[in-house]
C-alpha cells in the first residue's frame, strides 16, 4: 500500500515537471537567448549576429 502511494506521488511530480517544461517551451522560454533581445546585423541584414561579428565583413574564423 505504501509503495503504491509512493509510485503515485512520483507520477504526480513527474507530470508537474513535464507540464512546467511544456509551458516554458510554449512560451518561448529558451533560457539561452532570454533577455538578450533579437540580434540583427546592419551590414548584411542578417539575424542572430551584429555588425561586429558579421562574417561578410570580417571573414570566417580560422
Amino acid at each position: 500500500m505504501i509503495l503504491q502511494e509512493e509510485k503515485q506521488r512520483d507520477l504526480v511530480v513527474s507530470r508537474e515537471v513535464l507540464l512546467a517544461d511544456t509551458q516554458r517551451i510554449n512560451n518561448g522560454g529558451n533560457s539561452f537567448n532570454k533577455g538578450k533581445g533579437k540580434l540583427h546585423c546592419s551590414h548584411c541584414n542578417g539575424n542572430n549576429h551584429t555588425v561586429d561579428r558579421c562574417f561578410h565583413l570580417h571573414g570566417l574564423p580560422s
